[in-house]
């Protein structure tokens, strides 16, 4: 029988898009309970989902920053800043160079800083101009990087 002391469960951008929007009421009460009595769940994410989530701000981003706070909201209640998966290229360079340790990963604190400053503001005008611009100029990099995953997996 497994340990499941160590399971680790890493939550994609449909988890926290449910929460957001009332799906498992029944579990996310229970999570807010949990929350409360200082439970710390084995929940993780990942650079890929702070991605996802972050880009759908490029297009629409007054209209959609309070749905995209939400989902947020969700991640730093059940994974904050600590249990964010490294990053693919801190894996990969673990695994080519067979080093124990991971470096610390400058892609996951710049994607931890970014999502801290949406829970922040009010409102997409409210963070800072280079965080504006880079979410407008992440939008279609993504979109290409996603649709070539896409076409090479189907």
């Amino acid at each position: 029988m497994p340990d499941w002391a160590h399971v680790k469960y890493l939550l994609d951008t449909n988890i926290f898009r449910s929460l957001a929007a009332g799906d498992f009421p029944v579990e996310a009460a229970e999570i807010e309970n949990g929350i409360r009595s200082g439970t710390i769940f084995p929940f993780f994410t990942c650079e890929a989902v702070i991605d996802e989530i972050v880009v759908k701000l490029a297009d629409d981003p007054e209209n959609r920053f309070a749905e995209v706070q939400s989902y947020l909201s969700w991640m730093e209640r059940l994974c904050g800043n600590s249990r964010v998966a490294p990053s693919v290229t801190n894996v990969l360079r673990r695994v080519l160079h067979d080093d124990p340790w991971l470096d610390p990963d400058d892609e996951i604190a710049k994607r931890n800083q970014v999502r801290r400053q949406i829970l922040k503001a009010r409102r997409f005008s409210d963070l800072p101009p280079r965080i504006q611009q880079a979410i407008r100029d992440f939008g279609p990099y993504l979109r290409e990087k996603l649709d070539k995953w896409v076409a090479e997996k189907w």
